[in-house]
């Protein structure tokens, strides 16, 4: 086995949060949170350990093939010492829906660059995520948790019964408010009258790896029905050069 100087995984499983290196016939998924790897021979055989085991491993394990340890120390350090982005980064514009969106893509590394534009969403509240699902993910659930919140707090103690019938009439007044996350800040009011809920996204630009960016961005997986990630994963890796 020839191992290459540098190394990177080709996929990455988010169910189980692994990074997938493959070479000469040989698969090895790396989990670097739990420090544990799973390494498939072409003969099928697997071998589970941690970390550890490869600091000194038994002799069975280092003549299965010559390198072979040398790779796996290289792909469990890969996460330290993985290419920092370099300005090799390809622009690309796409429109889903009537919104634009910019994505900046550096194939030499995978890493991506997203400016997503601001929106304004104006909808009744029991609604609120069947019209919009992406919200319950938008900074890794923090921003919905925040809302709830909001609207909990305001609705307490109130005994309201609202139409099913989604209708409001003009004029209507809005009054946001900011409300913030960890990551973001945002315009936010609640008609209860309506039980209509208004919130504005500011701009947003979003630096992720296209290896991780459903668990970076998970969002990105529910936006336009579900467009939004394949038109991403398209527009990078099926544009020409």
């Amino acid at each position: 086995m020839i191992v290459p100087q540098e190394i990177s995984p080709i996929d990455y499983l988010k169910d189980s949060n692994e990074f997938i290196f493959t070479l000469e016939d040989f698969i090895l998924r790396i989990n670097y949170q739990e420090k544990v790897f799973e390494l498939v021979t072409p003969d099928n055989i697997a071998y589970n350990e941690n970390f550890n085991f490869i600091k000194s491993p038994p002799e069975y394990f280092e003549v299965i093939d010559f390198g072979l340890v040398e790779w796996i120390r290289k792909a469990i350090n890969w996460s330290r010492i993985k290419p920092k982005p370099v300005d090799k980064y390809k622009t690309h514009k796409v429109e889903i829906e009537g919104k634009t969106y910019t994505i900046r893509y550096n194939p030499s590394n995978d890493s991506a660059i997203i400016y997503m534009p601001g929106r304004s969403i104006l909808t009744n509240y029991n609604c609120f995520l069947l019209d919009f699902p992406e919200i319950q993910f938008i900074d890794h659930g923090e921003l919905i948790s925040v809302i709830s919140t909001h609207v909990f707090s305001e609705v307490q103690g109130l005994e309201i019964q609202f139409s099913k019938l989604r209708k409001f009439y003009t004029p209507i007044e809005l009054n946001p408010k900011t409300i913030e996350t960890s990551q973001n800040s945002y315009e936010y009011d609640y008609l209860i009258d309506y039980d209509l809920i208004f919130l504005k996204i500011p701009n947003r630009q979003i630096h992720t790896n296209m290896l991780t960016i459903t668990k970076d961005v998970p969002e990105l997986a529910e936006m336009h029905q579900g467009m939004m990630i394949d038109v991403i994963r398209d527009v990078v890796y099926n544009s020409p050069n």
